[in-house]
């Protein structure tokens, strides 16, 4: 989801808060996100939306540091994506 640079950045936010600080900050990202998205919905604000965006940035960010956490290669996590992804469409 990140390039190159900002997954390096991510890597470097986790070494210097730490994981348990990171972990809490990923929470309240999609906890913010989660609210913009519900203030979004059927809003015509572009400031709604443009809130939303910039909460999906926050969360893609802290998305990228949990993969590090968690140890997840890139992988890894699109295998487990792809898996989640068929049992949708086989709904």
């Amino acid at each position: 989801m990140l390039d190159s640079k900002n997954s390096k950045m991510c890597v470097e936010v986790v070494n210097k808060f730490g994981h348990g600080i990171q972990m809490i900050k990923a929470v309240e990202e999609m906890a913010e996100l989660t609210q913009a998205i519900c203030k979004a919905f059927g809003s015509k604000s572009k400031v709604d939306m443009e809130n939303a965006r910039e909460e999906l940035a926050d969360v893609a960010v802290v998305l990228a540091e949990l993969q590090f956490i968690f140890g997840m290669t890139d992988k890894e996590l699109n295998d487990r994506a792809e898996i989640k992804l068929e049992k949708a469409l086989q709904k």
